[in-house]
């Protein structure tokens, strides 16, 4: 089965290596690059970076950022040195850092710099940044100041109201290999990603939502169960973007695109509610508390994506 996943953040790396396990699948990743940035000299891309360390079985899954039995001694330095210390750094995320930067310095794409870090890190999937050009995501908070999204994310500890998810992206073009890939996929799913600040910034490619919207089965897992994210801002995001603070306002945001929408057994009650949106709704247990359990969903998933 070829199957190309949407992804962007925990939610999205646990689901994945849960997929790992299935050896027979030709598997593509296509992640979020909205929340890309630069930050003293260097070019930091969080969400391939977390899906490549969850991929990889690096991340540290107690915290759910960053790598596991990671050391801060630059951090640390730079903090006595008075340095911006708000968004935090390991050493050997550092290390993937300057590998990055200098590749890209060299002429490298980022879709080739990710192709490279995929073969480093011995991860059996293709992994793509949603595109090589420049594209971000900023936020409209409530008094109207935009900000960053990363200034939102982290610098402000995503606090403060929003009342707008806006791009930038000067018409950012996908790779032909994504849009092929797309094409020839049995399967595309949305990995459970908060929908606005992960999985939004690749649809607003348009070339690739298009692409999409030639698919027969497109599978979304919702990351929020009984009201709550799993991770993150997502249930406050709902309700200040004006959408049901459930899996049906995900569901919502999908409409049109997703043709199977799957929710957690805890919301059963929104079943009928999300098949008047023209979506097959399927409940799993959705939350990966370890890996069996990841790999639990990944089979069910898969066993939907093979549904008629």
């Amino acid at each position: 089965m070829k199957v190309t996943c949407l992804a962007g953040g925990v939610g999205a790396g646990k689901f994945l290596r849960g997929l790992l396990s299935f050896p027979n699948l030709d598997l593509t990743v296509v992640v979020n690059v909205g929340d890309d940035f630069e930050l003293h000299g260097l070019y930091i891309c969080p969400d391939i970076d977390s899906v490549c360390y969850w991929m990889a079985d690096l991340a540290d899954r107690q915290r759910g950022w960053g790598r596991i039995n990671e050391t801060y001694n630059v951090m640390d330095e730079l903090a006595k040195l008075g340095g911006e210390t708000w968004f935090t750094l390991g050493d050997k995320d550092l290390a993937l850092h300057l590998f990055r930067t200098n590749l890209l310095s060299k002429g490298y794409s980022l879709s080739e710099v990710t192709e490279l870090m995929v073969k480093k890190l011995g991860i059996k999937a293709k992994i793509y940044p949603a595109t090589d050009d420049k594209l971000r995501t900023f936020v409209k908070l409530v008094d109207d100041t935009i900000v960053p999204f990363q200034h939102y994310f982290v610098k402000l500890s995503h606090s403060v109201e929003v009342k707008e998810i806006l791009f930038s992206h000067e018409d950012a073009q996908p790779t032909e290999e994504i849009l092929d890939v797309i094409s020839l996929s049995d399967v595309i799913i949305i990995c459970p990603s908060n929908p606005f600040l992960s999985i939004a910034p690749i649809l607003e490619i348009s070339s690739i939502k298009q692409r999409l919207l030639t698919k027969e089965k497109i599978i979304a897992i919702s990351p929020i169960v009984k009201s709550k994210a799993l991770k993150g801002p997502l249930d406050k995001m709902l309700e200040q973007l004006g959408y049901s603070v459930s899996a049906f306002g995900v569901a919502c945001f999908y409409k049109g695109i997703v043709t199977d929408f799957i929710i957690d057994n805890e919301d059963s009650n929104l079943v009928n509610q999300i098949r008047s949106l023209e979506m097959n709704c399927w409940m799993l247990d959705t939350v990966m508390t370890d890996l069996s359990k990841a790999e639990s969903l990944a089979r069910q998933v898969l066993e939907i994506a093979s549904v008629k």
